[in-house]
């Protein structure tokens, strides 16, 4: 059997098991679901990895597949459903979330799956739904949307098939000889260097008609490496390189100066002194933007956030209102496939509710103007724009896919660091900050916690005021809060760049690419991170 008609065989059983379900599921008293849906994943991943000349591992193919189910009870205005893990003031109930489907491509093995996995969701549902209309009755839910589920139109699409290339031979001897150069540097604890290749095809059936199969690839190099300061304070790096297309594997002269530089920016983080906690102005540097946006602002687009007596609601209500500067522009589009040339992260064609990938623009010259939205209605929009993600069993949110900030009349970096040092005279301050990258970003969006964002940077430089002299500083994370934070923006670049990396949020951990320029920041706080001091190895690496 071709590839294409063993795909065309999972689909068929998949059908045939939702059919039969439709038609016969339900018991005595209670209702039948109104709407059944499965998401098949199905997973071929090869890696490799290894350090200091040696690989580690370098296995055969891990492949499984897992079934996810939705099963809604009641009416698409009111159901069973607590959307994407937001509980909506409602007891998160214990679920059955999926099963692991079979790897054969046998109907009946894979009906089976589905079948007890149908069982227990439509008791689920029944539970839920009791349980949710009991606790309305006593508790006022402030929910903006006026239904639990929006009516879409159903797709039908067959992806062509592909075939993962995978090369151990080549990929075991690039990491033997790109990881000697670890070998140079005695300071490192640890270090290493992955590659790795994922093909995931995904089958998408409902009752309403969707038949979806779709197939992507995705390719991730990774090396990290970690060192301790003379003090104790542990200091990590990494390198990473995302992309979709075997062309785009970089060289391996680009893998070791990639694998260098890391090394050597540890190097330099070590004999880097420590900065005190700081208030001022501060350029942040593309990949650092990214993070500030996709954290500050990017998590509260996404619409179930405004369907939750448990959230925030940061921008709810502000629709047609101003929440950024005026030169700031932000869109979602996971249509997009690449970005100058090159493949982006975030990419999709349907979403995992089985609607078309679309763009949206949230934001035009500071105003708000759309959420990210998946079948789950918000506020005054009442259908998804494709924008309904998860990993593989939580429930599907809003999330984004392909962020993308615009910002006008952009100026050049030397025109920025010029900027900064102006603004860092006119506050009186000695110097500035420029943040170049950052290790990771996190936030929070709860009422019940204070509305803050961080982001841990790696590189970060003081620049003098006076001179512009730039020097290397450690041992700091950055807060906001992000209404006050996004609007001290006061001017952004034209050196727009890609950075691309797996977002976790209640619905799981999906790709993500974001798109930004350099900014300019009159304030942002930084606070000392919270890691503790260690004593270095007691022996120094063999060989040094």
């Amino acid at each position: 059997m071709n590839s294409r008609d063993s795909r065309l065989a999972v689909l068929k059983a998949i059908k045939q098991e939702m059919k039969r379900a439709q038609g016969e599921i339900g018991l005595a008293n209670f209702e039948k679901p109104y709407f059944l849906s499965y998401l098949v994943r199905e997973f071929e991943i090869y890696n490799t990895w290894g350090n200091y000349g040696t690989v580690y591992y370098s296995g055969p193919a891990e492949k499984y597949r897992n079934i996810y189910a939705e099963v809604r009870v009641g009416s698409h205005e009111f159901d069973n459903t607590i959307s994407g893990g937001l509980t909506l003031n409602l007891r998160e109930e214990d679920s059955y979330r999926y099963v692991n489907g079979p790897l054969d491509n046998d109907p009946l093995a894979i009906r089976e799956a589905i079948w007890r996995l149908t069982d227990m969701k439509y008791k689920e549902a029944l539970s839920q739904l009791f349980n949710k209309k009991s606790r309305m009755l006593k508790e006022v839910v402030s929910r903006k949307s006026t239904a639990d589920f929006s009516h879409e139109q159903p797709h039908k699409h067959v992806d062509r098939p592909l075939t993962l290339p995978y090369k151990p031979g080549e990929w075991e001897g690039l990491i033997r000889r790109c990881t000697t150069v670890f070998k140079k540097y005695p300071h490192l604890v640890y270090s290493w260097l992955q590659i790795k290749a994922v093909k995931e095809v995904r089958y998408y059936v409902n009752t309403e008609g969707s038949e979806i199969i779709s197939e992507d690839l995705f390719y991730q190099i990774t090396a990290e490496a970690d060192s301790l300061a003379p003090d104790g304070m542990p200091l990590d790096n990494d390198w990473q390189a995302y992309f979709r297309r075997t062309e785009e594997f970089p060289g391996e002269d680009e893998m070791r100066a990639a694998l260098e530089n890391m090394a050597e920016d540890l190097s330099r983080l070590r004999e880097a002194p420590i900065l005190a906690p700081y208030s001022g102005p501060a350029l942040l540097d593309p990949e650092a933007s990214g993070v500030f946006f996709h954290e500050a602002i990017g998590h509260r687009m996404e619409g179930e956030r405004f369907t939750s007596d448990e959230e925030g609601h940061t921008f709810a209500g502000k629709l047609g209102q101003r929440i950024l500067p005026e030169f700031i522009s932000i869109f979602d589009d996971p249509s997009m496939e690449e970005f100058e040339g090159r493949s982006v992260w975030g990419s999709y064609r349907f979403d995992d509710e089985g609607v078309p990938a679309q763009k949206v623009r949230l934001v035009k010259d500071g105003v708000l103007e759309n959420y990210l939205l998946s079948r789950t209605p918000a506020e005054k929009f009442l259908h998804s724009n494709g924008h309904g993600r998860h990993q593989y069993y939580e429930d599907p949110m809003a999330r984004m896919a392909n962020l993308i900030v615009r910002g006008k009349n952009g100026v050049s970096q030397k025109k920025l660091k010029t900027a900064l040092m102006e603004e860092a005279r006119r506050q009186k301050k000695p110097f500035g900050l420029r943040i170049h990258t950052v290790s990771s970003g996190e936030t929070n969006t709860a009422r019940y916690e204070f509305q803050a964002f961080s982001g841990t940077p790696r590189m970060v430089y003081k620049v003098d005021a006076r001179t512009g002299e730039e020097t290397l500083v450690r041992g700091v994370e950055f807060i906001g809060t992000p209404l006050m934070s996004v609007n001290k923006v006061i001017l952004s670049g034209k050196d727009y760049q890609a950075h691309h990396a797996y977002c976790g949020a209640e619905s799981g951990w999906v790709p993500v690419t974001t798109i930004s320029p350099s900014i300019l920041i009159s304030e942002i706080e930084l606070q000392r991170i919270k890691d503790k001091h260690r004593k270095p190895p007691i022996l120094a690496p063999p060989g040094h």
